[in-house]
């Protein structure tokens, strides 16, 4: 999606979260319009399918929206930045509303000074003159209120172009993990359910990779956090430029990574594991401050295909256990379901 496109689609979602919290009845505060923003911008889908079921089963009042900030919201401290751009965006809308309204009240008050001009007779030159002058004041009013609103949406422009570049800014920090520029655990799981349903509904090819760097406790406890921190993003780095548009790759917990392979059966998604493997052995890491030789890391995998009507925990449980032979053989290796003894797959 391109940046314009996020804008327009940002500013959507905003005028959408100020209609409904009016259909409902309900002020556009700062946390109401986070929450409503939230649920139409897609961010959370448990919130909006939480806000439909309330809304199907009755009213929505103030102490109920409050609820669902404290729980959607306000207990994650990741989208307290979230809260902030929406609150920030929604003062910004308001003072729009508010100009265009001050506005509107100069008009109408222009519109009458004319009127009375037309309306009543003249008697003399002195009594057009003292009309001429009043028409002439609200005419210079009026100018300077139109100027000053012509600034002030110059100014709300300039801030809700901010706000777009804001939410775009959140909602990928909200599914990448910094370090290493990956989706992050949240993303992967959200992706994975996505592909599932696919597939429930049209039938096709679904393989999961979960890889782990050998020994990185170790590496850790020798070389240092900030080598280790190196290792992840050379890792993360290997990933992203291993697979295609269409598959995910993801930092899954630790030292632990996840690729997510649509369209491709088993014995392609073992190639991929292969060549990422391959990939991350063939480099030589080195202490660019020092210039000291760490010598190379390994990587682990196991890959599982899709098997229909399964869960994704299910599918998770067994590339996991690929991924534990994989180790268990000596680690540095790749093991696909397809190699596992049958008492690796049960249980």
């Amino acid at each position: 999606m391109t940046e314009e496109r996020a804008h327009q689609q940002a500013r959507v979602y905003a005028v959408r979260a100020l209609s409904e919290l009016d259909a409902l009845g309900l002020p556009p505060t700062p946390p109401n319009f986070t929450v409503w923003f939230a649920a139409h911008a897609g961010n959370l889908p448990d919130l909006a399918r939480q806000i439909e079921r309330l809304k199907a089963a009755g009213p929505i009042d103030q102490g109920t929206a409050d609820s669902l900030y404290a729980r959607f919201i306000a207990e994650q401290p990741e989208r307290a930045n979230l809260a902030e751009t929406s609150a920030r965006m929604l003062a910004t809308l308001n003072g729009v509303r508010d100009a265009v309204g001050a506005a509107g009240d100069d008009a109408e008050r222009y519109g009458q000074t004319l009127q009375t001009f037309g309306d009543s007779p003249l008697e003399d030159t002195e009594q057009m003159r003292r009309r001429l002058d009043a028409v002439m004041a609200e005419t210079r009013a009026m100018a300077e209120a139109n100027k000053a609103l012509q600034e002030r949406l110059d100014r709300s422009a300039k801030e809700i172009d901010s706000l777009r570049e804001n939410l775009v800014t959140l909602k990928r920090e909200a599914s990448h993990d910094a370090l290493t520029g990956l989706a992050n655990r949240k993303a992967f799981d959200r992706t994975l359910a996505e592909h599932l349903h696919q597939l429930r509904h049209k039938p096709g090819f679904l393989c999961l990779v979960m890889l782990d760097v050998d020994h990185f406790k170790a590496f850790n406890d020798t070389h240092g956090h900030q080598m280790g921190d190196q290792v992840l993003k050379l890792v993360g780095h290997t990933l992203k430029t291993s697979i295609d548009a269409a598959s995910l790759a993801a930092r899954y917990g630790g030292e632990e990574f996840a690729v997510i392979l649509p369209d491709r059966p088993l014995a392609r998604a073992r190639e991929v594991a292969e060549a990422i493997r391959r990939a991350v052995a063939e480099k030589n890491l080195t202490n660019r401050r020092t210039g000291k030789t760490l010598g190379r890391i390994t990587l682990s995998a196991g890959v599982a295909e899709y098997i229909l009507g399964e869960t994704g925990e299910q599918m998770i449980a067994r590339a996991d256990k690929a991924l534990y032979v994989a180790k268990a053989q000596g680690r540095n290796r790749v093991v696909a379901q397809n190699e596992l003894d049958p008492a690796h797959l049960t249980g």
